[in-house]
């Protein structure tokens, strides 16, 4: 967490979805970027064969946005949003840092 940046509040949802629309909603993020935020980290759950996020780090991050640049062809962008969904993911939902 940033120096001077207030604590977010503590989670009421107990699944891990649930939990990550309940985080998006608390920065008033917009419905569309939320959505994909969504649905990113649900491809990225899928990607490795369920398993849940909190025992995945930094290899396999990388792993799945290159599985998406390199098998689904994915512009730049796309690229840059899907890393920005599992970094939110990583930081505001499970409280882990990657590198």
């Amino acid at each position: 967490m940033r120096a001077g940046t207030p604590p977010l509040p503590a989670l009421k949802s107990v699944k891990l979805p649930a939990q990550l629309r309940e985080r998006i909603r608390y920065p008033h993020t917009s419905l569309r970027t939320g959505g994909t935020y969504v649905r990113r980290a649900h491809a990225f759950i899928h990607f490795h064969g369920l398993r849940h996020p909190a025992t995945l780090g930094g290899v396999e991050v990388e792993a799945f946005l290159a599985w998406l640049v390199n098998t689904r062809k994915i512009l730049a962008s796309t690229h840059k949003q899907a890393l920005s969904a599992l970094l939110f993911l990583n930081s505001k939902v499970l409280g882990i840092d990657l590198p």
